[in-house]
């Protein structure tokens, strides 16, 4: 399964905070056996950026 990196606008927050140009996973293709359609969301890889990027500062962030 292919994974699309698109760029967060500058409404997207994170409890209560900022993060423009933040990644979102979308998915590309369907997957009916795993309920996944085109352009869904990516839970687990989005929980991950999160984690890895935000909670343990790996990546600085750009806030406004």
């Amino acid at each position: 399964m292919v994974m699309i990196i698109l760029k967060s606008t500058s409404d997207f927050e994170i409890e209560s905070i900022k993060y423009p140009n933040f990644p979102l996973l979308t998915w590309e293709t369907d997957n009916s056996d795993l309920g996944i359609e085109s352009g869904m969301l990516c839970v687990e890889g989005m929980q991950f950026l999160i984690y890895e990027c935000l909670k343990r500062g790996r990546v600085g962030i750009e806030r406004q």
